[in-house]
């Protein structure tokens, strides 16, 4: 049996002692393999799924606040609501997030709060976060958020 350079020709392979050419099932199974690669990689964002209880954690000017916010809708798009009874709507597009609210807190009036970030895996996110104090000339607090589950 005579055996050819991989890139020159077919690999001859023997089965119960007779050789066969495998050439076009092995592309084909290359092929099938790399499809089910990347099909698997694309869903894994799709699969991120923040519905459920998460322990956030804000940092705003040096100082840190702990609290719990559930997530409730699909998988893309619902509604959150934290310890204090503060409730939004949320949108995930991939690894990306975003949550909003827009509440009237006890002694600070109105308050306007919006938050970006992505997702590290499927139990942490993190990000960005803007408090607006409308009843309190427009005041603007930047924070940074972590979230865990």
């Amino acid at each position: 049996m005579r055996f050819v350079k991989f890139y020159r020709g077919p690999i001859p392979i023997r089965q119960k002692g007779k050789g066969i050419l495998i050439r076009q099932n092995l592309i084909l199974f290359i092929m099938f393999m790399s499809f089910i690669v990347l099909f698997s990689s694309c869903k894994k964002s799709d699969e991120l799924d923040i519905r459920g209880e998460w322990g956030m954690v804000e940092y705003i000017g040096g100082a840190d606040f702990h609290g719990r916010m559930t997530f409730s809708g699909d998988m893309t798009d619902g509604t959150w609501i934290d310890q204090n009874n503060i409730s939004g709507t949320y949108h995930v597009n991939g690894v990306e997030v975003s949550f909003s609210f827009d509440a009237t807190i006890d002694q600070t009036g109105r308050v306007q709060g919006s938050f970006t970030g992505t997702f590290s895996d499927e139990n942490y996110m993190s990000g960005t976060g803007r408090y607006i104090y409308v009843d309190q000339n427009n005041d603007e607090v930047i924070c940074y958020w972590i979230c865990t589950r």
